[in-house]
Formats: structure tokens, sequence, C-alpha cells
């Protein structure tokens, strides 16, 4: 059984799920012939690799929005020099406690597809997959037309980035922006960053928002979130 999903959502972008994690960790992909340019990379328990060679592609990049294990750990399929990270998040990937694993049981899989043992097992060895990637110098990444804009968005996580393509007007948030309950109490979370991180992406020009988790959101459905998330950011500040 094919456990992987792949749904067309523009001209040669595509969301890609790992249908036995019920959290819905999204991954995109961008097309530009054979090449592929991957955000985020989910648990990996799978191989997602050989899945998108069907597609025609022979050529990958991967870059992590961060590297939390539902977004970064299925780098362990993708050789060294196919992984591009930022300096602070390739030093973080090398620190289990940042790896957030903590928020892992067994209610977040189908256990008839994949078992949370396995998941459990398989995630406590991040740390040996990834030996010397690709390091992004500057704040720009390019891909066939698409020219990224790299964005610092700590909040959720110190090491989280925003990708804004401003010429198609796409954001890729992570998890620093999505429908759902925002998480705020990890190792290197920060509320104040937070709400900083929250104005920018408000403040940011775009008609779609590809998010870590969830629906894909446009600019109003997204500032709704906003809304929501600033309001609870809030109450939380203040009980501090």
């Amino acid at each position: 059984m094919n456990n992987i999903t792949i749904k067309k959502i523009h001209a040669n972008i595509f969301l890609i799920r790992e249908i036995y994690f019920k959290e819905h960790a999204n991954i995109f992909l961008f097309r530009n012939k054979d090449r592929g340019l991957l955000f985020d990379c989910g648990l990996g328990l799978e191989k997602l690799k050989p899945i998108l060679n069907k597609l025609g592609i022979k050529k990958f990049t991967v870059c992590a929005t961060h590297i939390h294990f539902d977004h970064s750990g299925g780098m362990k399929h993708f050789a060294p020099n196919e992984i591009i990270l930022t300096t602070k998040q390739y030093h973080h990937i090398r620190q289990k406690k940042l790896w957030a694993l903590q928020y892992l049981t067994p209610k977040d899989f189908d256990n008839q597809l994949i078992s949370h043992k396995k998941a459990v097992e398989f995630c406590k060895h991040f740390d040996q997959t990834i030996a010397r990637p690709k390091i992004i110098h500057g704040n720009r990444l390019k891909f066939g037309d698409f020219k990224f804009k790299l964005i610092p968005a700590p909040g959720h996580a110190d090491e989280s980035i925003l990708f804004w393509e401003p010429n198609h007007q796409i954001l890729i948030s992570g998890d620093a922006l999505y429908s759902g309950q925002p998480y705020t109490d990890l190792v290197n979370s920060n509320l104040k960053q937070f709400l900083k991180t929250l104005h920018q992406i408000d403040s940011t020009d775009f008609k779609l928002l590809l998010p870590g988790h969830n629906q894909i959101l446009n600019k109003t459905t997204a500032s709704a979130v906003i809304n929501k998330w600033e309001r609870k950011i809030n109450d939380w500040l203040t009980v501090e």
C-alpha cells in the first residue's frame, strides 16, 4: 500500500503527505523539468525519492522550514549534497533535544499502516542521517522561474524560516502559521518572537500560503488564523 499521496495544487507545485501520520505534516514539491525542490520532507518512514523518480524527477534539492522530526526526518533518504540548510538549522539538527520528539505519541499514527514503535525507533537516529549538507549563504534561493527570499521566522522554533516568492506571491510558512493549534512550549520557542513573526507574515504580499500542516491558505484565511493565534499568544504572555 502506498502511504504517500501527491496532489497537484498549482502549475508545477505539488502537495505531498504521508497518510500514516495523522498530524498531516505537509511536504511541498516544486518541479522544473527533471529537477525537484522540496520544502520539508516529512518523517520519512517510507522512502519518498523513488516515488518522485516516477514523476520524472531525477535531481533533488531539499530545504527545511525547521528541523522538527515531522519536517526533516525524510532527509535520511537523500544524499548530503541534495540537502541545503541554514547554518542554524544544521547546528540544531545535531541536537536531539530540539527535534520535538516529546510530541510523538501513538495517537499520531494509523497503526494499520505504520506503528508508533517503528516511528519512534526511526526518529531516534535523525542525527546520523545528515552528514555534510550544503549551507545556504545569504537570503536568496533560485529554482527555475521561482526566486525565493528567506525570512527568519522565530517563535515556534528559533531556526524556522519563511520562503517567500514575491513574483508568484507564494509564501511557505512551515509551522510559523497553519490552521490549527500553535505549539509554543518547545525548548527554543519564544512567544514574543512568535508575535513578531505573525506580524511579518501578515504584512507579506502573498496570495497562496503553503503551511506546515493542514489545508493551504489564502491571504484572507491566513489573516484569520493570525488573529486567532495572536489572541492566544497574548493571553499566554499575560499569564506569564
